[in-house]
């Protein structure tokens, strides 16, 4: 079965801006990524997000291919 990949720039503190939390049966249905550039906050993001931890995945980049300003288009819609 396919699951919803759910994509979020900035992983530390665990927080997405997503309108379902715990419990939620739906929460089975997403895989949520998260991207932030200190490779050492994966676990602490694991830590905030008990119930979909084994849905998550932390990668360790930043967003970008240098450092230096560049354009980023983000698509936001909370509900």
């Amino acid at each position: 079965m396919s699951k919803i990949a759910y994509h979020h720039i900035g992983a530390r503190g665990g927080s997405y801006p997503l309108p379902i939390r715990a419990p939620n049966p739906h929460l089975a249905d997403f895989q949520f990524i998260f991207f932030d550039a200190d490779p050492d906050c994966a676990e602490q993001v694991r830590a905030q997000l008990p119930d979909v931890a084994a849905n998550t995945k932390v990668v360790p980049i930043a967003i970008g291919a240098e450092d230096g300003p560049d354009d980023l288009f983000i698509t936001f819609d909370p509900y």
